[in-house]
């Protein structure tokens, strides 16, 4: 999805028994975009892959993953985020 439009730039469908790593195949992975995985996506080779390569990616991790913080980065409640009430107070 490009940022500055409200329409994705792409989407794959799939039936429920294709394996994501049949369409991660397909990615050109860049610094410029934001990858975002079904809930069940849980390959650490895949995101080893997007930090090599700087590609972001959001997922939902496992409820028993270990992890530690790297960093932590405060967010500006006011943050545009495309609420009509969000837009007034900034």
């Amino acid at each position: 999805m490009n940022i500055a439009e409200s329409v994705p730039k792409m989407v794959w469908f799939s039936s429920a028994a294709t394996h994501d790593h049949i369409l991660l195949g397909k990615l050109k992975l860049s610094s410029n975009t934001i990858n975002v995985l079904d809930k069940h996506h849980n390959n650490h080779k895949t995101f080893n892959e997007f930090s090599k390569t700087n590609t972001g990616f959001v997922t939902r991790i496992k409820y028993n993953t270990v992890y530690d913080i790297a960093q932590e980065n405060i967010i500006d409640e006011r943050i545009h985020c495309g609420d009509e009430k969000t837009k007034l107070l900034s």
